[in-house]
Order: structure tokens, then C-alpha cells, then sequence
């Protein structure tokens, strides 16, 4: 059955409201419309109310909206809550029949609803809301107005002079805490530019005499009353030649903004051919109103008016630059673009003609190989240079900047005859304040750009353009570089941004892996943490991707090869690093058909073993090339207990994988005569292929017993801290203690060692150790042979490179020292050191024993001293020689011995 309506929701309606009146009907089911025919006039505002009647038991939402004669939508309300009224104000347009559609957007249940439609008389708009309509207002007078409806708008006509500031105000009447927007535009209709509004306030500044147009918008919903007052406003000076002041060049001129959109003129006699700096800063003499402001404007207008020069920026590092083409008046203004105010001092002075232009046109020629001066005369000042290129050739720029305070920040940028930049690559290195390195893909100049990132400061500055001095392989099809699968090829990174080109030929179908490694690996020097690779086509484009595998010490990629060909593999260093440059190896690998797991030849300590090393790296060598997987590798005493977990990756130095060797390098220190256990998870090792290591996985080894007492070997003796006696013997002997050497008081007196438990109650004086070379305790090793292998190699350290060793080297030399390695040996070594290379340079005979004598002896060298050491490097001896001789001094050893003479601490190898 049909459900009743009682007014159809189109503009065949019937039902019908009248101006004034009222009419009531019923929304006979949820969702009804009900639409009411109603006369209007012209340019007025008329308030309908929809009343719902009481009704319990149901929620229901109403909404009014106005239709156009057509029946087309032109505005509407909703209530906000159930059961609320719903009171909506129109404006019309032009006189006539409209529509009034009343209608419910929800309400549950069948019930219908009565309500009551009531429409207002109407109340004209008196004020037009466009220009053809604007009500004319006087200067200095008040007028009068009234928002009649919501955000109602009404704009008056007012004629104003050109280059005087004014000031139009609002103020309302009756209810409080109404609000308005003010806005003013010329005949032409374009808005005042630097006008400020705020408080019911508007300033600006007329910039041409004649009609302009002020418009006022109703915040409020109800009808408000307001007064509009147009006035000029307080003003030093205008913006116009009658009314400018008057500046010398090389004075300055005290000025105000005395309100927002204000503009100030100054008039200004130029020669030509001159350059010219105009500033406005804040005047130090204002309390508390100096002006300071990031939107500062400054102008400079020439005797037509017309601009001849802008900028625009913080008022304390502005500064307008100008060089006029003839001699003459000139104009120059002072504003600000957000309307701030205060006082400032206006400044005119000589300026510096700009060293380098900053177009295309105005370029620098600066030739490869050579370097280039220049200066930033302003914070805003930007200097290009032109560079000839050759398409396919790597060029570098260095800016370096001669100062690095006031907020300097050298930015240096780079483009080509067309403006495009791409092949300009940022990176990093030391003492250079922009370094970038360019591939041109054309031949042509490419131009470069020097300014100040954050145009504070004046600095000069150096640019560099070079091509690289050395390149392996080159970044390009023509490299010398070449691998082959199941080969390793060694490269190097010449230089900061070097990219080098590896050429390989691949098969369709195939798998492939390619390892690059370096430092981390023992395979070069490079860190290749901020390396990586890509894989390029055989015209060095089309980038492949990469699948990158862990488990390395170096970086790890597999690719599937879809079309055979020649490939490239690019070597690049990371941009925004330091100076990334050395040696480095690159391996490939075919993994086509590898199902196979991977198999373990050896382990050492043998499983089962005894007798092994406290010290000594445990080693799994396997029947192919492994990385690491997922899950830990532990090693657990007899007991259960986890010593110590290893997982691989780039950063853990425990654990290290060389092809097919895993070498295991515990921290902890083991305990004489314990068996221990080391469990190898399935899947925590691979193969490059990802064949998981699924072998037996537990391999266990018993660690040696100590003695009672030392003999001619390299002992291991087991001490308490509570009064025992211990001889070591001839070797290099250990004592080991089961607690953390915070524990123990260790000392050393007369060639006697004593170790003495802090915590045993009556523990006497405690241990006494002869020939013992070294300690170990649970958490660190210390040793005691100060005048033996340990005491040499410290001092060598110190003399060499003027600081503390290093336990982890410390320990190395010391290891090599106890297996054979003389003093001298290890001398050469230092030298050899790239630390060793940095600190001394390539020094005279004299520089370096000047040398020796600051860094090891901390004292210049007497004249007999220097003379001496000298004549034996003249004489033959070498600068190992010399290096030993200063370390092993007895002033030096008494010196070093303040520090080590009751033992020190290092980390055992081996």
C-alpha cells in the first residue's frame, strides 16, 4: 500500500508559503521532502524556521534549503542534534517564486511527524556587495552599516591618493564578539598588496590616486550593526616622489613603519655606472619598537616610478644592490610584505662591484686543472663560473670556503646549457665545504654556481675543477675492469666519488652471486659499509635489480639473468659519506643447479679434543663457499650455560666468514680443563645459494689443564688470591683466576708478582708469581712481562703513535713478538702503518728525529741528541732503528713504566 504525501518535493508542489507567514504540514515517513512555493524581492535576507511537534519515542533530523525558480539547489541548513528546530537564513539574488524544501534525513520508526514552516518579512540588503553596487564613503568621516544576514558583504566606494598610508577601522555595535574580514582593491579589482589587518584595523598604502573599493564580511549568524571609519594614517613619509624623504649616499636616515602596509620613499642622487648598497636594519637607538622582520621589502624606483631593483628577506641581512645606467634621482623604498612595523635606520653606501656575474651570459671561464678566487660581496650574492666538458669525461669541483663562522653554509650547484643537472653527484670530504663529482653526457659548458645556503656572512671561497689523477676502471663501457664467474678482481676507489665499472658476461637462465669486500673481509682497505653495487646493461644503462644477501663482512648480491650479454657491475660509494676510497675485491659466482647443502671438511679444536688453546679461535672449514643465516651460534660450557652467542653480520668482529672458512674468535675467556660445546643451528649458515648447512651440528672440545708448577714450556698455572706460591718457568706462562679481575689487587715488586683475593676472608698477602708473564681472569687479560714482549710492545706503541695502544693490536704484536718476531720487526712495521704515514709524512732525517723526540720523549731534543740520531740515519741505520732506540730509552721505559708497572691490560690473538 502507497504511503500518503501531502506536498510533493518538485515544482509541481502545492503547497505555499508566504513572506511573513506561516504553514504547517507532516513528513508522512522518513526521508519525505516537502517543497513550499514563496515570493521573494530582490537582494534580501529572509529567515525560515521548521518547529518540529513533540513526539516521544523516535530520533529525527530536519533540513531546510532554498531552490531556485527551476527547482535548482542554492543553499540549506540542518539541525544539529534530534528533535531540534531548524532555522536557516537565505539571501536572494533577483525577485520572484522560489522554493522552500523542508525535509528529514532520518528518523526511525512508521509514525509521521506535524511541523510548523514559518518565513521572516524579509529585510534588504542597504548595502551592495560589488563595486557597481558600493555605497560611497568620505574620508575621515564615520559611517554607519548593518550586516543584515549571515556573512553578509558590503562594500563601499572611497577615493584615496596615491603613496599615503591609511587606515580603515571597524567597530560593532550592540551584541559582542562578532567578527569581520576587511579587504580593499583598486578600480581594476586587485587587492592591496602589504596590507596588514588585525583587531577590526586595515592599513596600506594607495599605490595610485583614485577610486578604491572597501569590503566588510559578517562573521555572525544573527544581523549586526558596525561602524566603518576611513582615515589616513600616521606617517613619516609617503610613497611618493612629493611626499619622499631625503638620503645621501654614504648617510643613513631615521624612519618608521608606523603601521601595517606602510611604505616609506627616500629620494637619492646616483652617478653611473656606480654600484650602490641600500639597507634598512633595525635602528639601534629604539627601545622595545625597533623594527625586525623576515618579510622586509626594499625598492628602488627611478624618477618615472618605475622598479628598477628588489629584494626581499630579514631586514638585518638585506641589502638591495643597485648600479644605474645614468645619473639622475632615484627613489628608494622601505616596506614589509606582513605588515610588521617599528623603527629602522635607512642606508645608502659605495658598494663592491661583484667579482663573477651570476647568469649564463656573465660567467667565469675557469679552465680544468685550475682553481678560481671569488668572494660573495652580499649574503644574497651568487657567483657562476662556465666549465668545458667533454661528453663520456669525470669531472670533480671543490669549493672550499676561507672562513666557516657567521652562519655560513657554501653551497655550491651545477647545470648545463639546457639547465639540467642530473650526473652531479654530492658527496663528502674533509675540509672541502662542497665537493661534487661530474659525468658529462655532453660536450659544452656546464656551469657552476657558488652562493650561501643560508645567505648569512660574506665568505671567499676557492673552486677547484679537476679530473680524477688515477682511475682504475673507469665509470664507463671502455673499463679496464673484467671478471669472470668463479674469479675475484681487485679495484680500487681512487678517489672521493669514484665509481668504477666492472665488466661481466652473463648467461640467460643463470643465477649469479657477487660479493664485494674489503677492510671487513682482509680484501683491501675500502669500508664498504657505504659501498654498494648495481648491475648495468651492456650500453651502461637500464639499472637491474640487485637481490642483496647477508651473512658477510662484505655486501652480498644474487641476479637471474633473463638475456645473455655483457653486463657491468658499478662499484659506487655512498654520497653524503666521508671520503670513501681504497681497495676492495669483487667475486662472481654462478649458482645455476645448485641443490647441494653445504658440507663441513674440518673443525678446530678437532671434536672431542682436549687440550685446546684458552685463547685460540675456533675454525669450521667447508666444501664451498658459506655466509650466515638465520639464528644464533652458541657456545655452551659442560654445564649448559651459554658463554658466548654469535650471529654474522657486517658489523660483529667475533665472528668472521673467508669463502669457505668460518673463524670463531670468543670474547669470553675460557677456563683451563672445561669442556665445551659449540652448536651450529639448522640454517644459521648457507651457501650462496641459500642451501641451508644441515650437517651433524654439535661439535664439543676440552680446553688444557694447568700445572702445578711452570717448566720450560708455555704454561698454564691455576691461582686462589689466598697465599699461594706459583713458578712459571722459562715461556711465556698464564695464570688464571675464576673471578673478574675487579676482585684482586695485583701488583709487582722486585720481579715478584703478587695477586691477592680482596674477599677471602684471611687471605694473607696473597698469590706470589715468579716467571709469569701473563693473567687471565674471567672478564680480562693483564700482563706482567713489562720489561718482557709486553713491555716492548707497549712502549713501541706509545713511541710510534703518541697514544695508548689499542688492546686488540696491543695484542696481536705481543702474540707476534712470543712467536719469534724481534722488536725491530714490529719497528717496521709501525712505519709501514698507514697512522704511522699520516702522523710523520714524508719527513727529513732531521724532521723525523725532531719528531721522535716530541712525541716519544714529550721535550725538544738538545743539539748532541739530535746530532747523534741523525749521524746513525745518515750512517746506515734505519728509521725502525731509530724508532726502537727512543722506544726502549731508559727515559722513556722509566716514563712508560709509571703507567704499566703493575701490569696492564690487552686482549690475547690467537
Amino acid at each position: 500500500m502507497a504511503t500518503l504525501d501531502d506536498y510533493s518535493s518538485d515544482t509541481s508542489t502545492t503547497g505555499v508559503l508566504q513572506a511573513g507567514g506561516q504553514t504547517s504540514a507532516r513528513f508522512d515517513q522518513s526521508g519525505d521532502t516537502d517543497w513550499f512555493r514563496v515570493t521573494l524581492a530582490a537582494n534580501s535576507y529572509y529567515t525560515f524556521q521548521l518547529e518540529l511537534a513533540p513526539q516521544a519515542g523516535s530520533s529525527i533530523y530536519s533540513s531546510l534549503s532554498l531552490r531556485s525558480p527551476q527547482g535548482s539547489y542554492l543553499s540549506s541548513q540542518s539541525s544539529s542534534s534530534s528533535g531540534a528546530n531548524t532555522v536557516a537564513t537565505f539571501k536572494t539574488g533577483t525577485a520572484g517564486d522560489y522554493f522552500i524544501s523542508a525535509g528529514t534525513s532520518y528518523y526511525s520508526g512508521t509514525q509521521s511527524y506535524a511541523y510548523t514552516l514559518k518565513a521572516s518579512a524579509g529585510t534588504a540588503d542597504a548595502v551592495g556587495d560589488t563595486a557597481q553596487t558600493a555605497a560611497p564613503i568620505v574620508l575621515g568621516v564615520q559611517t554607519g552599516g548593518v550586516f543584515e544576514g549571515p556573512s553578509d558583504t558590503d562594500v563601499y566606494k572611497i577615493a584615496l591618493e596615491k603613496g599615503v598610508s591609511y587606515q580603515i577601522k571597524q567597530t560593532f555595535t550592540g551584541i559582542s564578539g562578532n567578527y569581520s574580514s576587511i579587504g580593499v582593491t583598486n578600480a581594476a579589482g586587485q587587492s592591496m598588496q602589504g596590507g596588514s589587518s588585525m583587531n577590526g584595523i586595515f592599513t596600506f598604502t594607495a599605490g595610485a590616486s583614485g577610486d578604491y573599493y572597501i569590503s566588510t564580511r559578517g562573521g555572525g549568524n544573527e544581523a549586526q550593526g558596525y561602524n566603518l571609519l576611513a582615515a589616513a594614517a600616521a606617517d613619516d613619509y609617503k610613497a611618493v616622489a612629493a611626499g619622499a624623504g631625503a638620503l645621501q649616499v654614504g648617510g643613513s636616515v631615521k624612519g618608521k613603519l608606523e603601521v601595517g602596509g606602510d611604505r616609506d620613499w627616500y629620494a637619492v642622487t646616483l652617478n653611473a655606472n656606480t654600484v650602490y648598497w641600500f639597507t634598512a636594519k633595525t635602528d639601534p637607538a629604539s627601545s622595545g619598537a625597533g623594527y625586525s622582520s623576515s618579510s622586509t621589502q626594499l625598492k628602488l624606483f627611478d624618477s618615472a616610478e618605475q622598479v628598477m631593483a628588489s629584494i626581499s628577506g630579514y631586514n638585518s641581512q638585506a641589502v638591495l644592490q643597485f648600479v644605474p645606467t645614468k645619473t639622475g634621482t632615484y627613489y628608494f623604498e622601505v616596506g614589509d610584505s606582513y605588515g610588521y612595523t617599528g623603527n629602522y635606520l635607512a642606508s645608502a653606501g659605495i658598494g663592491v662591484r661583484d667579482d663573477h656575474g651570476d647568469t649564463k651570459a656573465a660567467a667565469t671561464a675557469i679552465a680544468v686543472g685550475s682553481t678560481a678566487s671569488g668572494k660573495l660581496e652580499l649574503p644574497t650574492d651568487s657567483d657562476m663560473f662556465k666549465v668545458a666538458v667533454k661528453a663520456g669525461a669525470t669531472y670533480v669541483f671543490e669549493l672550499v670556503a676561507k672562513s666557516t663562522g657567521n652562519n655560513i653554509d657554501m653551497n655550491l650547484s651545477g647545470q648545463d646549457a639546457n639547465g639540467y643537472s642530473s650526473n652531479l653527484v654530492t658527496y663528502s670530504k674533509t675540509g672541502v665545504a662542497e665537493y661534487r663529482v661530474y659525468t658529462a653526457a655532453t660536450t659544452g659548458d656546464f656551469y657552476l654556481t657558488v652562493s650561501n645556503g643560508y645567505s648569512g656572512g660574506t665568505p671567499g671561497y676557492t673552486l677547484q675543477v679537476s679530473t680524477p689523477a688515477a682511475d682504475d676502471f673507469a665509470a664507463s663501457a671502455a673499463t679496464a675492469g673484467a671478471l669472470a664467474t668463479g674469479e675475484k678482481v681487485a679495484g680500487t676507489l681512487d678517489y672521493v666519488g669514484d665509481v668504477d665499472w666492472i665488466k661481466v658476461k652473463l648467461a640467460a637462465g643463470n643465477k649469479y652471486a657477487f660479493v664485494l669486500e674489503g677492510a671487513a673481509s682482509g680484501q683491501g682497505t675500502l669500508d664498504v659499509s657505504n659501498v654498494g653495487m648495481s648491475l648495468l646493461n651492456s650500453q651502461g644503462g637500464g639499472y637491474y635489480n640487485l637481490q642483496g644477501f647477508s651473512g658477510l663482512k662484505g655486501r652480498g648480491y644474487s641476479f637471474t639473468c633473463e638475456t645473455g650479454g655483457d653486463y657491468y657491475l658499478a662499484v659506487t660509494p655512498g654520497s653524503y659519506y666521508g671520503a670513501v676510497t681504497g681497495t676492495y675485491a669483487v667475486s662472481a659466482y654462478n649458482l645455476s643447479g645448485d641443490k647441494a647443502l653445504p658440507g663441513l671438511v674440518s673443525f678446530a679444536p678437532g671434536s672431542g679434543s682436549t687440550g685446546a688453546s684458552l685463547t685460540g679461535n675456533i675454525t669450521l672449514t667447508f666444501n664451498e663457499l658459506v655466509r650466515g643465516g638465520e639464528g644464533y651460534i652458541r657456545l655452551v660450557n659442560a654445564v649448559g650455560d651459554v658463554v658466548e652467542s654469535f650471529y654474522l653480520s657486517s658489523s660483529e668482529n667475533r665472528i668472521q666468514v673467508n669463502g669457505n672458512v668460518v673463524t670463531i674468535n670468543p670474547t669470553a675467556n675460557l677456563q683451563p680443563g672445561t669442556k665445551y660445546t659449540l652448536e651450529v643451528p639448522a640454517g644459521s649458515l648457507l651457501d650462496y645459494a641459500g642451501n641451508k648447512f644441515l650437517a651433524s651440528s654439535v661439535y664439543s672440545f676440552t680446553t688444557v689443564e694447568t700445572v702445578a708448577q711452570g717448566g720450560s714450556g708455555n704454561d698454564l698455572l691455576s691461582g686462589i688470591g689466598t697465599n699461594v706460591r706459583l713458578s712459571g718457568g722459562d715461556g711465556i706462562d698464564t695464570v688464571i683466576y675464576g673471578s673478574t679481575w675487579s676482585n684482586y689487587d695485583v701488583g709487582i715488586s722486585a720481579g715478584e708478582a703478587s695477586v691477592r683475593y680482596r674477599y677471602g676472608g684471611s687471605s694473607g698477602t696473597g698469590d706470589s708469581l715468579t716467571g709469569v708473564e701473563r693473567l687471565q681472569f674471567s672478564d680480562r687479560s693483564i700482563a706482567l712481562d713489562v720489561n718482557g714482549h709486553g713491555g716492548q710492545a707497549y712502549r713501541l706503541y706509545q713511541a710510534a703513535f703518541n697514544r695508548a695502544p689499542d688492546k686488540e693490536g696491543l695484542g696481536f704484536w705481543m702474540a707476534q713478538m712470543d712467536n719469534g718476531s724481534s722488536l725491530n720487526a714490529v719497528a717496521n712495521a709501525f712505519l709501514g702503518s698507514t697512522e704511522f704515514q699520516q702522523r710523520y709524512g714524508n719527513l727529513s732525517n732531521e724532521e723525523f728525529v725532531n719528531s721522535m723526540f716530541e712525541n716519544v720523549l714529550h721535550r725538544a731534543g738538545k743539539p748532541a741528541g739530535i746530532a747523534f740520531w741523525v749521524g746513525q740515519l745518515d750512517n746506515g741505520a734505519t728509521r725502525a732503528d731509530v724508532l726502537m732506540g727512543f722506544s726502549e730509552s731508559a727515559e722513556n721505559s722509566a716514563e712508560i713504566l709509571q703507567i704499566i708497572g703493575n701490569g696492564f691490560e690487552y686482549t690475547p690473538y690467537g
